[in-house]
């Protein structure tokens, strides 16, 4: 299988039918919905885990409350009232 830039793909898609598109954009939001879920996976309520964005401190924990089908709610470890719906992919476990 022949291994292409990014470069190329991202032409490919300014020359691609609205067809071609919808197919690209339909297997991009099966791929993200699968790493979602697999990432989504690993965690249960009660787990203590990180928040890994740039506006949040990496060192405070949270606790995980509820799993949407989408989003995980943390509540502070040491703060009750701090609340957060985070995507899975912004949390570690500790």
């Amino acid at each position: 299988m022949k291994k292409i830039n990014l470069q190329e793909v991202k032409d490919f898609i300014r020359g691609a039918s609205k067809e071609d598109i919808n197919e690209i954009s339909d297997q991009l939001n099966s791929i993200i919905k699968e790493r979602r879920e697999k990432t989504k996976s690993q965690f249960s309520v009660g787990d203590i885990v990180r928040i890994i964005h740039t506006r949040c401190n990496p060192d405070r924990e949270f606790i995980i409350v509820k799993i949407n089908r989408r989003n995980i709610k943390v509540t502070g470890k040491d703060n009750l009232y701090e609340n957060y719906t985070v995507s899975p992919n912004f949390l570690k476990k500790v």
